[in-house]
């Protein structure tokens, strides 16, 4: 005798009970339900990888925020044990050949900070060293340009060396 439905059995192999007097089975499927079985399968892997996109979106979301977090830790440890915190501050850059270094001062012209000179940034000795070395003559003080005095003078000049008119000049 063919059976029409196979039971469902338990660990034990005993046949698994719904409630009394029923109990679990197989029944084989109609192609109908094949179908429909199938169309519900490919409709969850479809929703499975559209969670997965949006779980990469959300996790790539937190992985941001997690950086962030490390580089303001990592920061504000440096800043811990450095003892010293960054900011800004307006500074002007000053050339002293005389002590070969840049010097940055602030509005009040005090020395906030120095850098050795560059090659570049001796680049005007360099040129006037060059001459004396070749022979060519300095200027003397009389060929020197006579510049005014500073309450009379009327331009100043920029970091970058273009002249700007003082305040209240036009």
């Amino acid at each position: 005798m063919e059976e029409k439905v196979k039971l469902v059995l338990d660990e034990k192999g005993l046949p698994r009970i719904y409630a009394e007097g029923v109990y679990f089975v197989r029944v084989p499927l109609t192609d109908d339900e094949y179908a429909g079985l199938a169309k519900d399968l490919g409709e969850r892997v479809i929703k499975k990888i559209r969670i997965e996109e949006e779980k990469k979106e959300v996790v790539s979301d937190y992985n941001e925020k997690i950086k962030g977090e490390e580089k303001e830790i990592e920061r504000l440890s440096f800043y811990i044990k450095s003892g010293e915190r960054e900011e800004t501050m307006e500074l002007q850059v000053r050339k002293n050949h005389y002590e070969n270094r840049l010097e940055f001062v602030n509005a009040d012209d005090e020395i906030m900070a120095t850098l050795p000179m560059r090659p570049e940034d001796k680049q005007v000795e360099l040129e006037l060293r060059k001459k004396k070395l070749m022979g060519e003559q300095e200027p003397s003080k009389e060929d020197a340009p006579n510049f005014p005095d500073e309450d009379e003078a009327v331009l100043d000049v920029t970091e970058s060396g273009w002249a700007k008119p003082k305040k209240g000049d036009k």
